[in-house]
């Protein structure tokens, strides 16, 4: 679908003297207008929806990021299932912060790092696993 907002043609382009322009204009003229570029808006629905009349938003994940996980398994399941890298990243710090044995999680370090879909969220789960790692030898230590 062809975004129609702002100033453009008929046709939905806009020009300008070069891309890197920020003077984008709704009509041809010659000597001003030696590039053209048409904005798109693209609208979401549900993959296996055949009906192109009604798009949608997808749905959330299934994966209640407020429930409690009791073992590394049912987390594992969890994060797996999750759509989105911020829910990934609510069930990992729940996890961390309501359970003290880290064995199972520290094991499974590489295939938690790998399963975020951006890198950057995954620096930030390393980043944060890294502190709480930090943290708890600090304690194992005032312990001893």
């Amino acid at each position: 679908m062809i975004d129609m907002s702002g100033d453009i043609d008929e046709e939905g382009w806009e020009y300008a003297l070069n891309f890197h322009n920020s003077s984008w204009h709704g009509c041809y003229q010659p000597f001003r207008s030696f590039v053209r570029r048409r904005r798109w808006i693209r609208l979401r629905c549900k993959k296996g929806v055949k009906d192109n009349s009604t798009p949608s938003i997808p749905a959330r994940s299934h994966v209640n990021s407020d429930a409690k996980t009791d073992d590394f398994e049912e987390l594992w399941q969890n994060v797996k299932t999750s759509r989105l890298d911020r829910e990934k990243l609510k069930l990992i710090d729940d996890y961390i912060n309501d359970h003290n044995d880290i064995n199972n999680f520290y094991d499974r370090l590489n295939d938690l790092v790998n399963i975020f879909d951006h890198q950057e969220n995954s620096k930030k789960f390393l980043e944060e696993s890294i502190c709480y790692l930090i943290f708890f030898i600090y304690v194992l230590l005032q312990i001893y």
